[in-house]
């Protein structure tokens, strides 16, 4: 019987090749699914959202806008229609039925999403300590061994960086205001 392997366990090369596979997998949904839109933090914050179950069950209303339209005529001008003296549900019922179809991609994103990144974290979690001890003992061994240095340069240039810039933004949050 084969022994199952999960992302702990099997071969790194096999993992790079999985993960390679899925990065494409990635881009034909990207390519499948243009013109996608991407909300800044505030426009996300501030964005509806329906219920599970509330877009299929508002349909109803738009049936009713058919026959009834004269009902709606007071929402002419927020209908997102041409005309904004006369009610059309029409680009309403369009806009509705690809968030209904969008819907169930979004939520197997989601659920695929949570788990993968927080497989990251537990493997950051796992491993960053102890390379963060290594930092400390390699950090001062780099001032007088040329080997040690060139090898932790990217690491050294990488936290001198974080530090300058951390130093920056301190400066600029005390220096006093005209």
């Amino acid at each position: 019987m084969p022994m199952t392997t999960d992302v702990f366990t099997m071969p790194i090369d096999e993992l790079r090749k999985r993960v390679a596979q899925v990065l494409v997998l990635i881009v034909q949904i990207d390519e499948l699914l243009p013109g996608l839109v991407e909300l800044t933090t505030e426009g996300r914050q501030h964005a509806s959202r329906f219920r599970d179950g509330e877009a299929e069950a508002l349909k109803g209303l738009l049936d009713i806008a058919d026959e009834k339209p004269a009902f709606f005529e007071v929402l002419a001008d927020k209908d997102g229609g041409g005309d904004p003296t006369k009610f059309e549900p029409d680009g309403i019922r369009d806009r509705l039925e690809r968030t209904i179809i969008l819907g169930p991609v979004v939520k197997e994103a989601e659920a695929l999403t949570k788990p993968l990144s927080d497989t990251v974290l537990h493997l950051t979690t796992l491993t960053k300590p102890v390379l963060l001890a290594m930092y400390a003992i390699v950090k001062p061994q780099a001032k007088n061994n040329v080997a040690i240095a060139t090898l932790a340069r990217p690491i050294l240039d990488l936290y001198q960086a974080v530090g300058r810039a951390a130093a920056a933004s301190r400066k600029k949050k005390t220096a006093p205001t005209d």
